[in-house]
């Protein structure tokens, strides 16, 4: 479960989300299972954040800071991850169909049994990420760096 104060920070926005993680550098945000369906939270700080089976379907994640984020499990259907940061996140089982991930910096992260059925990779860094048993059915990968 999320903890709830970190949800009522985020909800408050991404600069008071953002401002918080800059004083609370040595806390781990925990917003496992949260609902965060269709929010705005392009630019957000979720550096080594657990969002563990979170739902963040349809959601703004453009430009975030998702490094070593755990994003396992999570719904991530038709979600904005074009130019976010996912370096060493792992996604393991995540279900990221329909996504956009365009120009997203994806090095090292753990794809591992996660659908990316029709997702848009064009132009991202997948440099050393794993990738096994993913599902790239129909994604589009174009100028993709899979390295």
């Amino acid at each position: 479960m999320a903890n709830q104060e970190h949800l009522e920070i985020l909800m408050g926005g991404v600069a008071a989300w953002n401002e918080w993680r800059i004083k609370n550098r040595g806390i781990t945000p925990s917003l496992s299972e949260a609902d965060l369906s269709r929010k705005d939270l392009m630019g957000a700080d979720f550096n080594g954040a657990n969002l563990r089976k979170a739902n963040l379907r349809k959601a703004n994640l453009r430009e975030a800071d998702l490094t070593y984020a755990s994003i396992s499990e999570a719904d991530l259907r038709m979600a904005n991850l074009s130019r976010a940061n996912l370096a060493g996140a792992s996604f393991r089982s995540a279900d990221l169909t329909k996504g956009d991930l365009t120009k997203a910096d994806a090095s090292y992260a753990d794809f591992s049994n996660t659908s990316m059925c029709g997702a848009d990779l064009r132009k991202a860094y997948f440099t050393s990420a794993i990738l096994i048993l993913a599902n790239l059915s129909g994604a589009k990968l174009d100028n993709s760096s899979l390295i």
